[in-house]
């Protein structure tokens, strides 16, 4: 008990402000008379070191440990049991005085409690009190200090609450003659008696000592420095973490500003494609006739015999180029023979395609029904589908159908730059293919919109390899359909719907 007394007197509490700002919250805020009035006096009377008496001997253990838990006091994730009483009773004492609602909350604590000394100090007058407590240093000894106080200050007769005052300096007195005979006692005990103690070389002595401060002095001053620069570098981390985090608020910004702009762009584009589509196709119906359908119906008919026309002519063609090289051989060497049908090869860009027949036909294309369209009875020599893969997007099944219809599947996966946006595309691929096979076709069909091809087919045609192209008619080149041998408009019958 006298321990935590001189625990209390040590601390440097500043309680007085603090007592008149909670009395000040508690005027205008209002009450509930019965438990404010008596928090009220206890405001009045107590200071935060008397209050850890009572704190100190009216409860136990557990009401300590309700109290903290209610209080939101934390002590870095510490177990109750690991932290010592004093601190626990000097932080509720201080949070009684800076907190009304703890205060009301303390005092309610406190009235629970059926204390011997009450029912004996209300029956006695102030005087016989005063003769009651006149042996304080026997109470102190006995720890029962704090529940005689909580007796006095919750008395219903003022002149009991006003000796309160009273009481409380005694106990304080009692506090600072043990230590004044404490700090004797250690100095005594600490004292070197004098018979026993040789001294050798006072100058010695005096010039360690002199060394042991200038030392003490320098270590002082660098701790000194080191704290200041301590400080500079947690403010400093500070202003970085807050630039760093205003700097990514930014960039997500702008990201999310750039993500909207190419949306905005891809949006502007495609409206504007389906305009220059929309005028042409009303500037065709305002040219056609009432009976839509049947003219539809023959130009398919017309466009599919075109094709027919075409593949004998590209046939012809062949056939006579093997009867020129029969007619002329080159010296020694033998004459080659050929099949009766070209030979050709087919390369599908799946990602031109796939958007060619979202944007026109919100659907997917029968790349079945492509492959037999192009093809015909021509010899195959290759069939190539060219794929980019996303991670959000799983295209195993859709791998496996076009390998069962009769492609080889190339792939490759989506790349991501460090700005967000992505790059994905088999351009240089494909043309690295064609190239590479060339010698060995006689047809390339070409099945993508895409007018980066242009130049290739130049360069194909230059060698006497005919090139034909396949694709949606709103979602390719102009300069690719004029330049292609053959071009096959895909239409609704091959969409899957």
């Amino acid at each position: 008990m006298s321990m935590l007394y001189r625990e209390a007197i040590a601390n440097d509490w500043h309680w007085e402000q603090s007592r008149d700002n909670i009395l000040v919250n508690y005027i205008n805020g209002g009450a509930h008379m019965a438990e404010e009035e008596k928090y009220q006096k206890l405001l009045n009377y107590l200071t935060p070191r008397s209050l850890c008496w009572i704190i100190h001997d009216l409860l136990t253990q557990r009401e300590l440990q309700m109290l903290l838990n209610k209080s939101g006091i934390k002590y870095g994730g510490r177990e109750f049991s690991s932290i010592p009483s004093s601190i626990i009773v000097e932080d509720l004492a201080q949070l009684f005085f800076k907190k009304p609602d703890f205060g009301n909350f303390m005092t309610r604590t406190f009235l629970k409690k059926r204390l011997k000394e009450k029912s004996k100090l209300s029956k006695l007058d102030l005087d016989a009190i005063k003769e009651y407590t006149g042996d304080c240093k026997n109470i102190f000894n006995q720890n029962r200090v704090g529940k005689v106080l909580w007796v006095i200050l919750t008395d219903e007769r003022q002149d009991v609450n006003e000796y309160g005052r009273v009481f409380i300096q005694h106990v304080e007195n009692i506090i600072k003659s043990m230590e004044k005979k404490e700090v004797r006692k250690v100095k005594k005990v600490s004292r070197p008696k004098q018979e026993s103690v040789k001294v050798k070389d006072d100058n010695l002595y005096r010039e360690q000592i002199k060394k042991l401060e200038e030392k003490l002095k320098s270590q002082d001053n660098t701790l000194n420095q080191l704290s200041e620069v301590n400080k500079k570098l947690r403010k400093d981390t500070t202003n970085f973490n807050q630039r760093i985090e205003l700097l990514q608020k930014e960039k997500q910004k702008i990201f999310e500003e750039l993500e909207d702009a190419k949306k905005a762009l891809f949006d502007q584009e495609m409206l504007f494609k389906d305009k220059k589509r929309l005028e042409k196709e009303s500037k065709e119906l305002r040219d056609t006739l009432n009976d839509q359908h049947d003219i539809y119906s023959s130009l398919i008919l017309l466009q599919r015999k075109n094709l027919q026309l075409r593949g004998d002519l590209i046939r012809a063609d062949i056939k006579y180029k093997k009867v020129q090289r029969r007619l002329i051989p080159e010296s020694h060497e033998e004459i080659q023979t050929a099949t009766d049908n070209p030979r050709v090869g087919v390369f599908v860009d799946v990602q031109n395609i796939y958007y060619g027949a979202k944007i026109g036909y919100q659907a997917k294309l029968n790349f079945e029904t492509l492959l037999n369209l192009v093809t015909k009875d021509r010899e195959v020599i290759t069939a190539i589908a060219y794929i980019v893969q996303t991670p959000e997007i799983n295209q195993d099944e859709f791998i496996k159908t076009l390998d069962r219809v009769g492609y080889t599947v190339k792939s490759k996966d989506l790349r991501r730059r460090a700005d967000g946006s992505a790059k994905g595309d088999w351009d240089l691929g494909i043309a690295m293919d064609i190239i590479s096979l060339q010698d060995r076709l006689d047809v390339v069909v070409l099945v993508s919109g895409d007018g980066d091809f242009t130049e290739l087919i130049k360069v194909l045609k230059r060698s006497n390899i005919t090139v034909e192209v396949a694709a949606f008619q709103h979602n390719t080149s102009r300069d690719l359909i004029e330049i292609a041998d053959t071009f096959y408009p895909m239409e609704e019958d091959m969409i899957i719907v």
